[in-house]
């Protein structure tokens, strides 16, 4: 792999877990000193106040956003500060654990004509190529993509297989992956994440990719860990039914 001048900002949306925002940050400036980083805050005010800290200290911009803003509104506002070609997208539970990972994903995405690419994500208990095709796309009535019914098939076929310039590591052309990838800032404002989704936005803003004819792929020879964050108080929050009325359906083939 050639030599690769990084052109990128990790961006991370956080909410309510300053110690997994910590092990974040600190695992990233292990490896990458200068990269910026924006991180998008929305937690209740003591906890803002932690994670403010935190970022003093990894050298992070904090932009401190209404509690309980949402995933959606936190990631568009953040992408409106970044000033590099190329975005990381982290979720705040993530861990950095390569050194060498950004400039690959960077390479493969200049020299190749994706446009967004995931890896592996892997915790204690589990390492997950989650990475699918839609193969079938069902409109409800009211043609809101919220009332999708999507059908998936399991990627990593050998027929979605590209050729990448890094000859050791895999790709696959999909058109859905885990919550942590890198993309062209420029497409990620062109397509951003639908504002009023606090939650469940993963699934529509792929959808909204999809439908826009912009490229995805996976490299599952990159992982990045993940930590298990389990405070009760944190969980109510992912948990409200209100949030998931509308939620997108995906049935796995």
């Amino acid at each position: 792999m050639e030599e690769v001048k990084l052109d990128c900002t990790a961006l991370i949306k956080t909410f309510n877990r300053p110690p997994v925002l910590f092990h974040l940050l600190q695992s990233i400036r292990a490896y990458y000193l200068n990269l910026p980083i924006i991180v998008v805050d929305d937690s209740s005010d003591d906890k803002k106040i932690i994670n403010k800290k935190f970022c003093e200290e990894f050298n992070a911009y904090w932009l401190e956003m209404p509690f309980d803003t949402g995933l959606s509104e936190g990631r568009n506002a953040g992408l409106g500060l970044v000033k590099t070609k190329f975005t990381h997208i982290f979720d705040d539970d993530n861990l950095l654990q390569d050194s060498t990972r950004l400039q690959k994903m960077q390479y493969i995405l200049e020299n190749t004509d994706i446009d967004l690419l995931g890896t592996v994500t892997q915790n204690d208990k589990i390492c997950s190529t989650f990475a699918h095709k839609f193969i079938n796309v069902e409109r409800k009535e009211d043609k809101d993509y919220t009332k999708y019914l999507l059908k998936c098939s399991i990627n990593l076929k050998d027929e979605d297989k590209i050729t990448s310039p890094i000859k050791e590591l895999n790709l696959y052309k999909c058109q859905i992956v885990h919550n942590n990838f890198m993309a062209y800032t420029e497409k990620l404002r062109q397509c951003p994440w639908r504002n009023y989704l606090k939650l469940q936005e993963h699934e529509l803003f792929f959808v909204d990719w999809y439908f826009k004819n912009f490229t995805v792929a996976t490299c599952p020879e990159l992982i990045l860990n993940a930590t298990i964050f389990v405070k009760k108080e944190y969980r109510e929050f992912r948990k409200r039914k209100f949030l998931r009325n509308d939620e997108l359906t995906i049935i796995i083939e």
